[in-house]
């Protein structure tokens, strides 16, 4: 159990009496646990209250993000506060939540491809929003444009191993490959991505077994064609069938789950 003391006091702020939190115990929430204004309610702030936090001292988007990245020790609670409040929370409950949420661990993978993103994702997302989509919208044209540069790379690295008849790994084409590759690589599973035996490419080669993605349009007389080869080559083929929707997040233990129960 952490137990935070929050010292707030009165002030005046253009004329008008306001409560605001002490500067020192708002620096060390904001360092220690990244809040913002979507998490005030899991700790009891209410938004006046930040508010006008940020108001008297001047606060801007950008001390926020400074805030968020220097780290504060903290051991001294403020026991002499004539006007304060606790928090308890548990470890990974509340504050746990805000400081390990998916979204700071995509922006620290993305960082990347797009150093700094990080602040520009903080300093808008409250702010302003739409600036923030622009942003995104600019990275996700650069993705685009490096998967082609990959795709050329890519189909000139191919043609000298034909020529030297050495191994080819093929890109992922596709994101279902890429969450498939996660799931197996989830279940402890070793793979090979894409395996070749001339002349077809297999999805995945995961020790004697060839696993291949089925969506919802492919060809049976191809399948059977892939399915004869592989056998004749010492392989069992097995098939994942995926419908349109791909898989998503309500479906994503289903197919992990069947997935598991085909490599027992």
């Amino acid at each position: 159990m952490r137990v935070e003391v929050i010292k707030i006091k009165d002030v005046e702020i253009r004329g008008s009496k306001a409560t605001v939190i002490s500067k020192d115990d708002f620096t060390r929430l904001i360092s220690s646990y990244g809040l913002n204004m979507r998490d005030l309610k899991a700790i009891g702030i209410s938004r006046s209250l930040w508010s006008n936090t940020l108001k008297f001292y001047g606060f801007d988007r950008n001390d926020l993000q400074k805030m968020r990245n220097t780290i504060i020790n903290h051991d001294k609670l403020h026991l002499n506060s004539n006007r304060g409040y606790m928090v308890e929370v548990e470890k990974l409950s509340a504050f746990g939540k805000i400081s390990n949420n998916k979204t700071k661990d995509n922006l620290k993978e993305l960082d990347i491809i797009k150093p700094g993103i990080s602040s520009i994702w903080y300093s808008h997302i409250n702010d302003d929003p739409s600036l923030l989509t622009k942003e995104l919208s600019l990275i996700s044209m650069r993705l685009i444009y490096y998967k082609d540069l990959l795709k050329n790379l890519q189909g000139r690295a191919r043609k000298v191993c034909r020529k030297r008849d050495v191994k080819i790994y093929k890109l992922f084409s596709s994101t279902l490959e890429f969450k498939v590759a996660g799931i197996l690589t989830s279940l402890g599973l070793k793979f090979e991505h894409q395996f070749y035996i001339k002349p077809y490419w297999y999805d995945f080669k995961v020790g004697n077994k060839l696993f291949e993605i089925d969506g919802a349009k492919h060809n049976l007389r191809f399948d059977q064609a892939k399915n004869i080869m592989a056998e004749e080559n010492g392989y069992n083929v097995i098939r994942l069938i995926v419908d349109k929707k791909g898989i998503n997040k309500s479906n994503y233990e289903s197919y992990k789950d069947k997935i598991s129960k085909a490599f027992r």
